[in-house]
């Protein structure tokens, strides 16, 4: 089974809910919900909940991960004076809870941060330089273009495979770029001369990646 962790307002989770088999979008609702078991050890297997029901981390093959935090307003079941505590406790729990899973993380936590939040800018930098990535030059602006203004190319890679038109030879040093932010999925952004704009995993994934991700989630090769 596949868990995606996001919002029921998303609709790139609902997408890929309704296109994948065997997946599940477990919500900030169903953190509130009994059955979570986190595991302190190995003896027993922690417990996730998706739509409601208990899922036990060895059937969960996969998790994509559509979130980098949990909002207080999402918890509209909740007293609205308790929401921003609990909203940050929530956080906290899902870090717990994806550092102990058996299951294959597509975007996992870094440095106790969730989804884009692990993507910052002297990280990727870093390791692009250090696997020969050029990197295309840093402006810093108060008010940030959408990312769909400063792309001029964008590719997805998925594993070891990379989706998209780029050149051949530049296709490993994406790969290599991913497997040094341990990421299994990611968009790329590169600008007309090949150079590193930006990675991020907040974009919908294209439907070829998708298959990708699918694959790779159930535990098949990419």
């Amino acid at each position: 089974m596949i868990l995606i962790l996001g919002s029921r307002h998303d609709p790139v989770a609902r997408s890929l809910a309704s296109g994948w088999k065997h997946a599940a979008i477990s919500t900030a609702e169903d953190l509130t919900q009994p059955g979570w078991r986190v595991s302190l050890d190995d003896r027993e297997p922690q417990t996730w909940v998706a739509g409601g029901q208990r899922v036990d981390d060895p059937e969960v093959t996969g998790i994509f991960l559509r979130r980098s935090t949990v909002y207080p307003v999402e918890l509209q079941g909740t007293h609205p004076d308790d929401r921003a505590y609990l909203a940050a406790e929530a956080s906290a729990f899902l870090v717990a809870m994806l550092g102990k899973t058996r299951a294959r993380v597509a975007n996992p936590v870094c440095d106790g941060a969730l989804g884009e939040e692990t993507l910052r800018p002297d990280r990727w930098m870093a390791a692009a330089e250090r696997v020969g990535l050029p990197l295309a030059p840093l402006r810093l602006q108060s008010r940030p273009a959408p990312i769909h203004e400063r792309q001029s190319h964008r590719v997805d890679v998925v594993g070891d495979r990379v989706h998209g038109e780029v050149a051949e030879d530049l296709k490993p040093a994406l790969t290599a770029l991913t497997r040094a932010l341990a990421l299994e999925w990611a968009s790329v952004l590169l600008d007309d001369r090949w150079r590193l704009l930006a990675i991020t995993t907040k974009l919908a994934p294209s439907e070829e990646s998708a298959q990708s991700l699918e694959k790779l989630l159930c535990g098949a090769p990419a």
